[in-house]
């Protein structure tokens, strides 16, 4: 009996011994091929930036976050369609959240977008049809503004593409359009 007991702990520390050293030799290659197929699942499911993830595909890719647009566009309780910026500052929509919609455009996340313009106040720019979002009654510069009703904001993602063959580069559409009414 007495050894029996000796000849497991002996197996035992044979297959400890064996694990440690699988896993000092493989570990790190194991690990990196996780975080690709994960990227790789990631950019093919829910579109996520190939920049991002991991950032194995940075390099083959011009579809990153800075090179994505979010068209916002507003419909007026006076039925005038309006363009509405979310790239400029904001308290509404932080510079961190229009990167996450750009980085990884979910419907979910479209949608929790849209509502917040939906229910933010809006300011005019000097290019006609085109406002910038401002908090719920503050004016800018001291000036009041009129407030712009909205009725529908619709939001969608493009992307950057590149035909190498034709030399081509042109925008095309990453996501639908998301569309939030006001109840």
């Amino acid at each position: 009996m007495e050894g029996a007991i000796h000849l497991y702990v002996i197996m035992g520390e044979f297959k400890f011994q064996n694990i440690i050293r699988f896993l000092q030799f493989w570990f790190v290659p194991i690990l990196l091929m996780v975080v690709a197929l994960r990227q790789i699942t990631l950019v093919s499911t829910i579109d996520l930036t190939p920049w991002k993830g991991g950032g194995f595909g940075m390099f083959s890719s011009i579809d990153r976050p800075s090179n994505r647009v979010i068209e916002v566009r507003g419909l007026t309780a006076t039925g005038e369609s309006i363009e509405i910026d979310v790239n400029f500052e904001n308290d509404v929509i932080s510079e961190q959240q229009v990167k996450l919609v750009k980085t990884v455009p979910r419907k979910k996340l479209l949608e929790k977008t849209a509502q917040k313009i939906l229910n933010s106040d809006l300011r005019e720019t000097t290019i006609k049809g085109l406002y910038r979002l401002q908090a719920k009654n503050e004016s800018s510069d001291g000036q009041i503004q009129s407030p712009v009703n909205l009725q529908r904001v619709t939001i969608r993602i493009w992307r950057l593409q590149y035909d190498r063959n034709k030399n081509s580069i042109w925008y095309e559409p990453l996501t639908e359009k998301v569309e939030v009414e006001v109840s």
